[in-house]
């Protein structure tokens, strides 16, 4: 189906606009990070690798059984009872608890679940539960707020998402800056914890950094809000550069990983229509608010795509930081950055030579490198955007495309 598509002959056009607002805290950075409104529009209208440091995430602690500590009710807990099978051969069992209080720390390391709000006493207790390396679950608007305020004290990043009801959270690192500790955030548009949700929770037990260059993770996910046209996974890594030379100018990078899986792959129907992934734009505009942002350096360049896309960051005094991704169905990448302005951004357009949109999940990660001088509070403002083509099973059927955009407004104060 995919070989009938084509960009000249798209005829209806749909659209959806997700805001994501984050604020963050630095200097030398404590990250606040804050996800504020988003919203879908489905009919005839316009919307707005892994880092180098990081364990191998199936590298799972405990030899086969993970603790789950329930704190309140789950009303699907039958649901994950049993084993949760994490790839590689590696089978995990879930070994179930449930707290009436968490007035003390649980004897083993594993996964807390928060279903209700706390007692003052218990948050104490639930701070000293990160900073041992506890994963921990918030389900409600509610207690995800309270578990921000714990965090707040001790993390760099706490994020809000409108909507999102569901969080996943781990202390990722043993060395805090001005006594904030890398973090683990990841958001989910579902309500429930299901078993595949459940086993990301288990994955981030392994995760871990002595690299204090690392300052936080944002993840993301869109999960079935965008159904059913496809889904768009975030992943943003913040580094600081902590030997650079200057007084009053620090270095930073990011690594900007973002996927895109398509509706036909997730098996995902809509009325007769089957959806690919189209394409990734993605931009960073470092000084749409304050001139202290100075983009140095960014890769890729504009390229036809394939092979394997090497990325690497230069700025001097810093050590070089490289990765690469899979240019498989990446027809060609465009490159939208500007030095002078201080604007880093790409478009990958997705495809073969034959059809455009593709059913095969697609992952990127470009980077940037950017100053802030004089180092003091400013904003920047990332906007990333998804796209997916669909064409109708009846003949005759016209083509659409949808289009679903996150604008990431940074904050450091």
């Amino acid at each position: 189906m995919s070989a009938l598509l084509s960009k000249r002959t798209l005829k209806q056009y749909y659209s959806a606009l997700l805001i994501l607002m984050l604020s963050a805290l630095m200097l030398p950075l404590n990250t606040c990070i804050s996800y504020s409104g988003y919203q879908g529009a489905i009919n005839d209208v316009n919307s707005a690798a892994e880092p180098q440091q990081i364990s191998n995430a199936h590298n799972i602690a405990s030899p086969s059984t993970v603790p789950l500590y329930v704190v309140g009710t789950l009303n699907n807990l039958n649901e994950l009872q049993g084993t949760i099978n994490l790839g590689g051969g590696r089978v995990i069992h879930i070994g179930i608890s449930m707290l009436k209080t968490l007035h003390t720390l649980p004897s083993r390391l594993g996964v807390i679940v928060i279903a209700r709000l706390l007692s003052p006493l218990e948050e104490k207790v639930l701070e000293r539960c990160f900073l041992r390396g506890f994963v921990v679950v918030s389900l409600g608007r509610a207690v995800h707020n309270q578990v921000n305020n714990v965090l707040s004290r001790i993390a760099t990043v706490v994020t809000n998402v409108n909507g999102t009801e569901l969080y996943i959270y781990k202390l990722v690192g043993k060395h805090a800056i001005n006594g904030h500790y890398p973090v683990l955030v990841a958001g989910y548009a579902g309500k429930d914890l299901t078993g595949e949700l459940l086993k990301d929770a288990i994955i981030a037990l392994s995760m871990n950094t002595n690299d204090w260059r690392i300052v936080a993770f944002v993840n993301w996910s869109s999960e079935a809000l965008w159904k059913p046209y496809g889904k768009l996974n975030v992943m943003h890594v913040i580094y600081r550069y902590p030997q650079d030379p200057w007084r009053n100018m620090d270095l930073y990078a990011v690594k900007c990983v973002t996927q895109i899986v398509s509706g036909n792959k997730l098996g995902w129907e809509d009325n007769g229509y089957t959806w690919f992934n189209d394409f990734i734009k993605s931009k960073y505009m470092l000084r749409y608010y304050t001139s202290i942002y100075g983009l140095v350096d960014y890769d890729p360049s504009s390229s036809s795509g394939g092979g394997s896309i090497e990325v690497s960051l230069s700025f001097p005094p810093a050590l070089a930081l490289t990765w690469s991704y899979s240019g498989n169905y990446i027809l060609s990448i465009d490159d939208d950055s500007d030095l002078d302005t201080s604007v880093a951004g790409w478009v990958h357009d997705i495809g073969t030579w034959y059809s455009l949109g593709v059913s095969n999940t697609i992952k990127i990660a470009p980077g940037f490198e950017y100053t802030v001088s004089p180092v003091k509070p400013g904003t920047q403002r990332w906007v990333i955007s998804g796209g997916w083509v669909g064409a109708g099973l009846n003949p005759g059927a016209p083509l659409g495309h949808f289009t679903g955009t996150v604008v990431i407004i940074v904050k450091f104060t």
